[in-house]
């Protein structure tokens, strides 16, 4: 228990973070490939809608736009600039290419999961 207060205080001051620069967070956005994720998930929610409209394009940009504002609350310059660096690495890159398959998969995991909880399996 002696260790608890210090940490606590550790956790404290680590959770007021500079806010960071949001062209940094759309440059971190890009090399997550953000925008890919998006059009998939757009495919996935309206199958009929083969090309993305005029207002799913802005509702897109808007979410995409409010997503570097978080990001940049969030995290100092120093941190963006850490998770580019990151990104920009083959492990990175691979990371971010394969994201998108693992968030689908886990989607239909997680729904498999919460249906046996739900039935009491």
């Amino acid at each position: 228990m002696k260790f608890a207060t210090p940490i606590l205080c550790f956790a404290a001051l680590c959770s007021h973070v500079a806010a960071g620069d949001e062209a940094l967070a759309q440059k971190l956005l890009d090399l997550t490939r953000f925008n890919e994720g998006l059009d998939q998930r757009l495919s996935n929610a309206y199958p009929k809608l083969k090309e993305p409209t005029e207002r799913s394009k802005a509702f897109w940009t808007k979410l995409r736009t409010e997503r570097a504002k978080l990001y940049a609350k969030r995290f100092s310059d120093e941190q963006l600039s850490a998770l580019i660096a990151f990104f920009q690495t083959p492990a990175g890159k691979e990371f971010a290419k394969e994201q998108p398959a693992v968030e689908r998969e886990m989607n239909e995991v997680g729904s498999n999961l919460l249906g046996d909880f739900i039935s009491g399996k």
